[in-house]
């Protein structure tokens, strides 16, 4: 067992180094099976909404290939490691990464990419929304060219202050046509899926926030198989079910306060 990046008292001169976080989840078995998704190993978590797979084929060489380059940096000790570039291949299935090294920023320009191309839906599962200004911009022009964009948002998570920031842009959502709504209350929402157009989809540990985009090492699963695609459309659309859409006008409707505290984020938006 390995630990990267061990939070020492004596860094607090260099705090942001401590975002420097491996937050994949991978399992990889003798080099033939892997599983990936959102789910996280600790009791606590037993009762979580999380969507994880089981893959086989050329794609799990790409997870084992990151595995391996995670753990070097650790048995290194190396904070802030370069990995190798890795490009889409012709596969159906690929695993794309996302480290704190800006150009090794994989997973989130395949979103934009698939985004800007986006003609007819956009489906978004996250247990965290608070993306930068760019990713959201993206996000804007596509509902104003009538793509069908809607974000699913757990009723509570697990972390009141993201919470807050997340609420920070639903109102600029709804504005924008992006339709949102909250998975219920007693179960908290940890699933990180995506889907455009029945074409492209991805699953992994990404969720839509600074944290995983800038600073964290994340992997995800991007696929082109429509079998696939379908089916993770299907259990959005079913997790969708299990949730309330919320309306521009009960938004407005939320307390004083509430809107205070969402304003007082914005400031630290790079930090979540």
């Amino acid at each position: 067992m390995i630990f990267y990046n061990r939070i020492s008292p004596w860094r607090l001169y260099n705090f942001t180094s401590w975002f420097w976080r491996d937050h994949r989840k991978i399992t990889v078995i003798d080099s033939q099976i892997a599983y990936t998704g959102s789910l996280g190993i600790k009791s606590y978590m037993s009762g979580w909404r999380d969507t994880h797979v089981r893959i086989t084929g050329r794609v799990v060489d790409q997870i084992q290939d990151a595995f391996e380059q995670m753990w070097h940096a650790a048995k290194i000790d190396k904070k802030f490691f370069r990995f190798k570039k890795r490009h889409y291949s012709a596969n159906e299935f690929n695993f794309l990464i996302n480290s704190p090294y800006e150009r090794n920023r994989f997973i989130r320009r395949a979103f934009i990419t698939a985004i800007k191309s986006a003609r007819e839906y956009i489906y978004l599962t996250t247990p965290y929304f608070v993306p930068d200004l760019g990713f959201f911009r993206e996000l804007i022009r596509a509902a104003k060219r009538n793509v069908d964009v809607r974000l699913l948002l757990p009723g509570l998570s697990d972390h009141k202050i993201l919470d807050v920031a997340s609420a920070s842009y639903i109102g600029l959502s709804l504005r924008a046509g992006i339709r949102v709504f909250k998975y219920r209350t007693d179960r908290f929402m940890h699933a990180k899926t995506a889907i455009v157009d029945n074409i492209w989809s991805t699953i992994g540990s990404v969720n839509l926030d600074n944290l995983s985009f800038r600073y964290s090492y994340e992997g995800n699963i991007v696929s082109f198989n429509a079998a696939f695609n379908q089916e993770l459309k299907e259990q959005f659309l079913a997790d969708l079910a299990q949730g309330q859409e919320i309306t521009a006008f009960d938004w407005s409707k939320r307390p004083l306060f509430d809107k205070i505290y969402e304003m007082l984020t914005w400031p630290i938006h790079d930090f979540f």
